[in-house]
């Protein structure tokens, strides 16, 4: 029966263990979580299936599984074609202040089973502790623990070192283009004012130049914009190439003949005629 709870040590909390583990973290509580309370070991380890199922890249869980054994905190024993993996200094969750299992080897009790035997590490396949990640971001302390080393960080690439539930929720999302862009009516638009429009008028655009706009007319309604003053950045003239600009004719879109609006109109437009 899968368990409900992972648990860990509440020394786990402490700063030191935060700065070392960085984001190893998935991992090594992932173990637990395989991990037999009785004895804090996972038997038949394979980094594939744990890759597949944290949908890590099994290069990265690898290294981070090696990272975690050479910090201490695992022991890995090749054995076949899979891995035991003891849990360091494990207590049964189930037993308040039980035994301290898989000591490291030095202390009287509680010695782990030597994994010392070809010097293998339980690496499956030997890889570089150390690969280049493509990353923007630093995130936990190298392998160098000594008291006087200087701190060097890691780089932390989020896509291949979280599991895929947590990319899908925190990473950044890439936005694709957006298809209104590719219109013929945008282009005539950022051709003619050199600037692009707000987002929320590019549909009124489309729909106000349509598939075949006159580019020439939308140019002449732009200038006539600028020429009465107009805010450059605005898009209102657009509405001019629908509607027509004001004090123009419609039909030629050139100035209206003079009327005087005087009582005497009747008389001029009988003199016009």
């Amino acid at each position: 029966m899968k368990k409900t709870w992972i648990k860990v040590k509440r020394g786990f909390l402490q700063p030191e263990h935060r700065t070392k583990m960085g984001i190893r973290v998935w991992l090594y509580l992932y173990i637990i979580d395989q991990a037999d309370w009785e004895t804090g070991c996972v038997l038949e380890w394979k980094d594939k299936n744990a890759a597949d199922e944290l949908q890590m890249p099994m290069s990265t869980l690898r290294q981070q599984r090696q990272e975690l054994e050479e910090l201490g905190y695992i022991t890995c024993i090749q054995q076949g074609y899979s891995q035991k993996i003891l849990i360091m200094k494990w207590i049964d969750p189930r037993s308040y202040g039980g035994e301290e299992l898989n000591k490291p080897e030095g202390n009287d009790e509680g010695k782990v089973e030597s994994n010392n035997k070809g010097n293998n590490k339980g690496t499956e396949k030997s890889v570089p502790l150390h690969i280049n990640h493509i990353s923007q971001t630093t995130n936990h302390k190298s392998l160098n623990t000594s008291a006087n080393a200087d701190t060097v960080y890691e780089p932390f690439n989020i896509q291949a070192d979280m599991p895929q539930s947590f990319v899908d929720e925190y990473a950044p999302k890439k936005k694709g283009k957006d298809p209104r862009y590719n219109h013929v009516a945008y282009s005539v638009y950022y051709s003619i004012t050199k600037r692009k429009p707000n987002q929320i008028l590019v549909d009124d655009i489309i729909d106000i130049f349509g598939d075949s706009p006159d580019v020439e007319k939308a140019r002449k309604c732009y200038r006539e914009w600028i020429a009465r003053g107009y805010n450059p950045q605005a898009a209102n003239w657009i509405y001019w190439y629908r509607d027509g600009v004001p004090g123009y004719t419609k039909k030629s879109n050139e100035p209206a003949p003079f009327r005087p609006t005087t009582p005497d109109s009747d008389i001029y437009d009988a003199i016009i005629r």
